[in-house]
């Protein structure tokens, strides 16, 4: 699967806040990791499904 910009995006703002993270190194840290992770994935989850549901609309309009 070919990466588009937005995961780009994301995936490099991921990295710059996984260091600034690890670089605080505290509780804060962790959390904002954390935090930063589960809106990927669940940002992640929603464009597939998102994706998938689109696919299937228009499977469904071609037996039409």
């Amino acid at each position: 699967m070919q990466l588009n910009n937005l995961d780009h995006i994301t995936n490099f703002i991921m990295a710059k806040i996984s260091r600034i993270a690890y670089l605080l190194n505290s509780q804060r840290g962790n959390v904002i990791l954390i935090s930063v992770f589960a809106f990927y994935f669940i940002f992640h989850s929603l464009k597939n499904t998102f994706l998938n549901f689109n696919c299937a609309e228009k499977a469904l309009k071609k037996d039409d």
